[in-house]
């Protein structure tokens, strides 16, 4: 049999796989539609349920103001007219259980139906009195607990204005929510076998709940049921979770405009995915027997396909484990199938090849080295033997220009000067690079204050701040120790190259140093500093390049501003030496920050 024909085989095999694959996708995108029918339809019921309530409320509210503005205010000192007016409101009194005139303080005055002892009573500190008194306006109270009924009820409360807009008393009526046509039903309702509605207050507290033990109790905390937390926040619709009691299901929530109560329902999910179940179980069985079937065929020609391939792997690792640089890789057996055959030549061809350039790489690296090595010693003894005589040219200028006849004289030994220094400070950076490159740059360790070091290379470019009218800042910690442990010649360094670099690429604005510590422990601390600058910055794609030797932002820069473009690289290396790492954030036209981390260790 052709490899050809086995790997069609093979095929097969996925084919079966993808086939799978489309079952349980199917099975996924089907508990989604159901899922979202079941959210439609509970929202929906819930907007029926919800929109009845507050109908009802809404209709006991309006017939309550209405109400308040025929209360005789010229009889608010007459107690029995005040009774009669409740009397006549047969209307309220289909609709309320009681009715309540209070004063304008929230003291009762009558009450209807009459109930001994309750005239007269102080109520300025319930919920409805005060919003009255404070709003103007008709208001719903949060439930509480009937004393007779041990039911929730609710407060409705109108104000009683006389023709200036003053509240002269306020009327009141007792809803029992329990009643028939309000929420009386709510518990007992059923959603499918095992669901159930629930309705909560605004001071979270269960108003009707299956479970009558819970009615006018808190509701769990919001990490208990986190969806109907989410409810309380200002959430509508479903959300799959589970309550407080560990029920996993589907939850539903709809707020009550009138009130701000929340009706909820309950989907257990064993319940809400059972037709998914039953069709889940039936794709598991058919993916069975379909694995039943297909295993011992993909078995037995896996077998057929594998072993010739097996047979050319271990000859492969052979060869791979007994190669050695230099010397050739013996070739490998081209028998088998054609196909076999193929790979078998090809992995041939390519020991001969890697053998070629194993070679070829060999004699690169070698010379790469021996070249790299003659470069970093070239650099070190010619920047090191040109030092010397600079030194000397630049003392002699000095010398010439104390003795320049005239004025033009003088400036151009200045400007002779400046370019020997130039040049000088070109070749101390070759020198450092190529002393880091060598290995033979050493860090000491020597007590310093370094608040006092970092003042005194501020101190130094003062002068060139304040040329290019730059303003600029330095900040230490209140708890930085005055003598540590370091190499202040590197560090003084660091600092001098990138300050200069911040000042050399700022036209305007600031200059600012921040130094913070940023760890800290018996033996040191490790401190962070940062150098910001409002200058020109530099492009995102080239952050990574300016630490690499020679490199600047771009061609333009050093035209522009000049420099060897070796600075940065002897302060990220410099940094590192002394155990920190030197970093840049930047954008291009705003400015630049580079920080450095630092440990130094203390005194003891």
């Amino acid at each position: 049999m052709s490899l050809k024909l086995k790997l069609t085989l093979g095929a097969i095999a996925i084919a079966l796989l993808l086939l799978l694959v489309q079952f349980f996708g199917q099975f996924y995108s089907l508990r989604g539609d159901l899922t979202a029918r079941i959210e439609s339809e509970q929202f929906q019921l819930l907007s029926v349920l919800g929109n009845h309530l507050d109908d009802k409320i809404d209709e006991r509210l309006s017939a309550l103001a209405q109400s308040a503005q025929s209360v005789p205010q010229d009889k608010l000192d007459d107690l029995k007219a005040l009774e009669q007016h409740l009397q006549n409101e047969h209307a309220l009194l289909t609709l309320f259980d009681d009715l309540y005139i209070f004063d304008y303080n929230g003291n009762l005055l009558v009450d209807w139906p009459l109930k001994a002892g309750r005239r007269g009573l102080d109520m300025s500190g319930r919920d409805y009195i005060q919003a009255v008194r404070s709003e103007r306006k008709p208001f719903i109270s949060q439930p509480i607990l009937g004393k007779a009924t041990k039911q929730p009820i609710v407060v409705l409360a109108a104000p009683v204005l006389n023709n200036k807009g003053e509240l002269v008393a306020i009327v009141g009526g007792v809803l029992n929510l329990y009643k028939p046509n309000l929420i009386g039903s709510l518990a007992s309702r059923s959603i499918g076998e095992s669901g159930y509605l629930y309705l909560v207050s605004g001071d979270h507290l269960f108003i009707s709940h299956p479970d009558k033990t819970r009615i006018m109790q808190a509701t769990p905390p919001a990490a208990d049921n986190p969806s109907l937390a989410r409810a309380y926040e200002g959430f509508e619709g479903t959300l799959e979770g589970s309550n407080s009691r560990g029920l996993q299901g589907l939850f539903t929530f709809k707020r009550l405009q009138s009130t701000g109560w929340i009706l909820a329902s309950v989907v257990p999910s064993e319940e809400a995915f059972r037709p998914i179940v039953v069709i889940q179980r039936n794709m598991a069985v058919i993916t069975l027997l379909l694995m039943l079937i297909a295993t011992p065929l993909l078995w037995f020609f896996s077998v057929r396909l594998l072993h010739p391939l097996g047979q050319l792997a271990r000859q492969m690792r052979e060869r791979a484990s007994s190669m050695q640089p230099g010397l050739p890789a013996k070739p490998v057996a081209e028998i088998g199938s054609h196909e076999i055959q193929t790979v078998a030549a090809a992995f041939n061809e390519f020991l001969g090849a890697r053998n070629d350039a194993e070679i070829a790489l060999a004699q690169a690296k070698d010379a790469a080295e021996a070249a790299s090595r003659s470069k970093s010693e070239f650099l070190a003894n010619m920047s090191h033997e040109l030092r010397t005589p600079m030194n000397g040219v630049i003392g002699m200028i000095e010398l010439a220009r104390m003795n320049a006849l005239d004025g033009e004289s003088d400036e151009l030994l200045k400007i002779a000067r400046n370019s020997a220094e130039s040049l000088l400070a070109i070749l101390n950076d070759i020198l450092d690079v190529s002393k880091i490159e060598a290995g033979k740059l050493s860090i000491d360790n020597t007590p310093f204050e370094f608040a006092e070091l970092t003042r005194e290379v501020l101190r130094l470019m003062e002068p060139l701040i304040n040329e290019k009218g730059l303003s600029h800042s330095l900040t230490f910690p209140a708890d930085l120790p005055e003598t540590l442990i370091g190499d202040p010649l590197r560090i003084r360094q660091v600092l001098l190259n990138l300050i200069g670099n911040a000042i050399k690429f700022t036209r305007q604005g600031s200059v600012a140093v921040d130094v913070k510590i940023v760890a800290k422990n018996s033996a040191g601390l490790t401190l962070s500093i940062a150098i910001s600058d409002t200058g020109i910055g530099i492009p995102n794609d080239r952050l990574d390049a300016i630490f690499h030797a020679f490199t600047q932002a771009d061609g333009s820069t050093t035209r522009h501003f000049g420099g060897t473009g070796l600075g940065l690289t002897i302060s990220s290396q410099l940094v590192e030496l002394m155990g920190g790492k030197l970093s840049v954030e930047s954008q291009e036209g705003q400015g630049s920050t580079f920080r450095f981390t630092l440990p130094l260790a203390q005194i003891t």
